[in-house]
């Protein structure tokens, strides 16, 4: 079996059984009664993983299917995320992490880990905060050479300025709230939302 959960909710009780599966390449799943993902570091042909959370506080496991290329994060509640995991999957090229909810939202402590992602060429990040309060800096994603598509909703960031020099980029999607034009100005080769 390469592919499970892919069109479907699975509402299961311990991805222990998920173990056996070794060959797994995609997987998709909505786990409310889940807080435990271990089981998932056996699957280390994972390429494709989409995960709907409301009870997961570690996502660290996720850090160990180092062939991961897409990523999919949904969570249905607030919670407060250490992204320090992500900094070993490096053949990451795709990553969405958001949150379901009016007035939800995923408080970080940093981007720091997105520098390690040089394989991602398509980020969306929605309903962000800093665990501090303050603006995240988005400084990582200036590393992020091969990136063409960018998402930041509801993100609450310092200055799009890093990205400025990102001639990868082709499209940036943000929040009303930022100043499009000086974007266009500094970015003319990208079309901005």
């Amino acid at each position: 079996m390469e592919s499970l959960g892919r069109n479907t909710d699975i509402d299961i009780k311990t991805l222990e059984p998920l173990r056996s599966i070794k060959l797994l390449k995609n997987l998709g799943l909505f786990v409310p009664n889940i807080n435990n993902i271990s089981p998932l570091i056996d699957l280390k042909q994972l390429k494709d993983l989409r995960i709907q959370s409301t009870s997961i506080l570690d996502f660290s496991p996720i850090g160990k299917l180092v062939q991961l290329e897409k990523l999919t994060i949904i969570f249905t509640g607030s919670i407060e995320l250490d992204l320090s995991w992500l900094a070993s999957l490096t053949k990451l090229n795709e990553l969405t992490i958001y949150v379901k909810g009016h007035e939800e939202q995923i408080r970080i402590q940093s981007l720091h880990a997105f520098h390690a992602l040089k394989s991602l060429v398509r980020l969306e990040l929605m309903d962000i905060r800093s665990t501090t309060r303050e603006k995240i800096s988005i400084e990582p994603l200036s590393e992020l050479t091969k990136l063409e598509e960018l998402q930041l909703l509801d993100f609450s960031f310092q200055s799009l300025e890093p990205l400025y020099k990102l001639e990868s980029l082709k499209e940036i999607d943000l929040d009303s709230s930022a100043n499009k034009t000086e974007i266009k100005n500094a970015m003319p080769w990208c079309k901005v939302y």
